[in-house]
């Protein structure tokens, strides 16, 4: 079954790559003046409960720093959210993706119906319907951290060591994002 689901998420990937949006990039630009202009973010957390608290603290930082912001979550039904005032949640469901991680039409849509200027995804190892709710947002910014699988579709990608735990991952991401 896994192997499937590998070969189904790797075909979904050749489809990404293969539309008009990928073969028609964006010309390239300044990210400092991008995030400048960022109004309306989409945070994708990771499906890890152990990462939460970390990323809950990152995306605080984030609120801080950058309090213009819209921010609106996507996380697992089961993770636990707790101290995040004035961001919209959108709970994820294994009802809300199929077999290999792709966000299924109405969930997409759910999420989506909004017009994000920044995608962050904080999940470090490979999450499908992250980087599939990225792709489709047609965000100006999709901001993660590096994986093969991310090269092609993000246009900012953070590559932390090797051996950096999570919060260690996050703090760097967030460190760079206030250096922009």
């Amino acid at each position: 079954m896994k192997a499937v689901t590998k070969f189904l998420q790797l075909l979904q990937l050749y489809l990404y790559r293969s539309a008009k949006q990928f073969k028609n990039p964006d010309a390239p630009f300044n990210i400092c003046d991008k995030i400048q202009q960022v109004k309306v973010v989409l945070i994708c957390l990771p499906n890890d409960p152990a990462s939460t608290p970390a990323a809950i603290a990152a995306i605080k930082e984030l609120q801080q720093v950058f309090q213009k912001w819209n921010i609106t979550v996507v996380a697992a039904d089961n993770l636990v959210l707790t101290g995040l005032r004035r961001i919209d949640i959108i709970r994820r469901t294994e009802r809300d993706t199929t077999s290999f991680g792709r966000p299924k039409k109405m969930f997409l849509q759910n999420v989506l119906q909004t017009k994000y200027d920044l995608v962050i995804d904080l999940s470090p190892e490979f999450n499908f319907t992250n980087l599939s709710l990225a792709w489709n947002s047609n965000a100006d910014l999709r901001i993660g951290f590096y994986l093969h699988e991310r090269e092609d579709l993000y246009n900012f990608l953070l590559r932390p060591k090797s051996d950096a735990s999570p919060d260690q991952a996050f703090r760097m991401l967030v460190n760079t994002l206030k250096s922009l």
